[in-house]
């Protein structure tokens, strides 16, 4: 999977399961909490976290005018 991943040009970063990955330039939010989680409440905390941030960017000042075409 990594491979596949990087051969498109990505790059695979693992992260916790309570964590997310950021990239803001791409503005892409990502967890693996359902691929990676033991149980519903640990999916829960990366969940939570990734929709933080995604309403961080998106009420971000600085995100809404680089967002303008």
């Amino acid at each position: 999977m990594v491979l596949a991943v990087e051969k498109m040009g990505a790059r695979h970063e693992a992260c916790a399961v309570s964590s997310v990955v950021v990239d803001r330039e791409r503005r892409v939010v990502t967890t693996p909490a359902y691929m990676l989680a033991q149980s519903i409440s640990e999916a829960a905390a990366g969940i939570e976290m990734l929709v933080r941030e995604v309403f961080s960017m998106a009420l971000s000042p600085v995100a809404a005018i680089q967002a303008l075409p």
